[in-house]
């Protein structure tokens, strides 16, 4: 997909100091999951990644990791998993210039 690194689009782009977990990246983006909504065969997406898959099949939404046709009524927030990825601890975006600061996602999100 082009243009996943606008900055609200497709998952979280940051230097997270573990690997992220397969439940916290996006299929799609292969970043930490923004806006994750899940669906009802269980797997997740960010918000902006499902809405472009949409747009891209003439409306019709179909999962990235098992092809089957997702009802849009089914499909729902995680705002459980978003609570995780907010929490993991980053790097500071400049850590390549020298900057030593980490902390959670959330506080860098905000800056």
């Amino acid at each position: 997909m082009e243009s996943l690194n606008d900055k609200n689009f497709g998952g979280y782009d940051a230097y997270f100091i573990n690997e992220l977990l397969n439940e916290h990246e996006c299929p799609v983006c292969k970043m930490a999951l923004r806006k994750p909504i899940q669906t009802l065969c269980g797997h997740r997406l960010c918000l902006s990644c499902a809405e472009e898959m949409r747009k891209r099949n003439k409306g019709v939404l179909i999962c990235p990791l098992d092809n089957s046709i997702l009802d849009s009524s089914k499909i729902f927030p995680d705002t459980a998993i978003e609570r995780v990825i907010m929490q993991l601890k980053v790097k500071c975006n400049n850590f390549s210039n020298g900057c030593e600061w980490t902390g959670e996602l959330k506080i860098l999100n905000v800056c």
